[in-house]
């Protein structure tokens, strides 16, 4: 059995019209989350550039580590380095776990996860390495 042309692609038990189902998938795509403020917006890109400079004080730290423990051990510019980005590591990852915090309860749609998970991750990086230096 044919049936008209406009109700063709719909489904077989449904009676709903193509145009009305047009309708709904208009309307779900304009569907709008709500905006956060100007002050949450700003506070999501600090705690973004927070991550950044900590992942670039974690890269020149151990990179400057390894250089220290593998080629040259009495480099002292390479050691004034590690010890500069060593401690603005550990101010910027006290920083970005108070901003991600910030951020989590402040925003109305959640943070990705993967970004929440790589910047406690690059937070717990410079405590580790305080606690190896303890130990070793």
């Amino acid at each position: 059995q044919l049936r008209p042309l406009r109700t063709a692609f719909c489904a077989p038990r449904q009676r709903v019209s193509c145009e009305s189902m047009k309708n709904k998938k208009r309307l779900r795509s304009q569907v709008v989350l709500p905006d956060n403020p100007p002050a949450v917006e700003a506070l999501t890109i600090g705690w973004m550039l927070s991550i950044l400079l900590l992942l670039i004080f974690d890269v020149v730290t151990y990179g400057s580590r390894s250089y220290l423990a593998n080629v040259d051990n009495t480099n002292r510019g390479v050691q004034a380095l590690y010890a500069m980005c060593f401690f603005a590591g550990l101010v910027s990852a006290a920083i970005c776990v108070l901003l991600t915090v910030l951020v989590h309860r402040m925003r109305h749609d959640p943070p990705p996860k993967n970004i929440v998970r790589f910047a406690i991750f690059l937070a717990v990086l410079p405590f580790v390495m305080v606690l190896v230096n303890l130990f070793a």
